[in-house]
């Protein structure tokens, strides 16, 4: 399972100019051995970017379901689209920033990070019941 998402800011094709747009793409192999994609699904949310910048996005996984769960700064949209073939025995993260061609964006000249927060302590969003940290801990 592979989900990607970008953070869009000030883009005259949308309305209000502002959002989120979620990848999720689950494979598996083929006859052949291959490698192939399963289920594929993007979403495009609306958002308002406040005025610090920060966009915060939360994910879960539920592990019997084996589908993914995504927060927009504090909204639940539900699961994506997909489900993964089992249920996660491990996990890793990568962080990638590229800029875009969108010249109007509040994000131009500015540092942009991305801060992945795992610890139950430190996660500000509400989660489905019987969700927990990368560790176990309930959140």
């Amino acid at each position: 399972m592979d989900l990607a998402y970008s953070v869009v800011n000030n883009d005259p094709n949308y309305t209000n100019g502002g959002y989120v747009t979620l990848t999720g793409v689950t494979t598996k192999l083929d006859s052949t051995g291959q490698l192939e994609a399963k289920d594929f699904d993007r979403k495009l949310i609306s958002v308002a970017t406040p005025s610090d910048g920060k966009v915060r996005i939360g994910i879960y996984f539920n592990q019997v379901a084996k589908q993914l769960g995504y927060i927009i700064n504090g909204t639940n949209y539900g699961y994506l689209n997909i489900n993964a073939e089992n249920a996660l025995s491990n996990i890793g993260f990568q962080a990638v920033s590229q800029p875009s061609p969108n010249t109007a964006s509040k994000f131009l000249g500015k540092q942009v990070s991305i801060q992945m927060i795992t610890d139950a302590p430190n996660i500000q969003f509400t989660y489905p019941t019987g969700s927990s940290d990368i560790c176990g801990v309930g959140l």
